[in-house]
């Protein structure tokens, strides 16, 4: 079990949920290629998962302040090397 603070700051126990047992095997009966290795993946970062779900905080924040930081710097280098508009990171 780990500990985790939920939404209100009170700590607690969490139980780590394995993830459905039909997830695998419905993926693998898929015709889509992509699926299995999407669920071996989920099967392998559940505990995170869960406690995503559990919890709710998100790093959508953190991930919009790194594209506007990305955006900016694509900008001032096509604005600043005047002779190589298309270099970017």
């Amino acid at each position: 079990m780990d500990v985790v603070v939920d939404r209100s700051g009170q700590r607690g126990l969490a139980p780590v949920v394995a993830p459905a047992a039909h997830l695998p095997r419905r993926c693998s009966d898929s015709r889509i290629s992509e699926l299995p290795t999407m669920a071996k993946a989920a099967e392998l970062r559940w505990p995170e998962i869960y406690v995503l779900v559990l919890i709710g905080i998100i790093n959508a924040r953190t991930e919009g302040c790194n594209r506007l930081v990305k955006s900016v710097r694509r900008t001032v280098c096509g604005f600043r090397n005047r002779k190589n508009p298309a270099h970017r990171m």
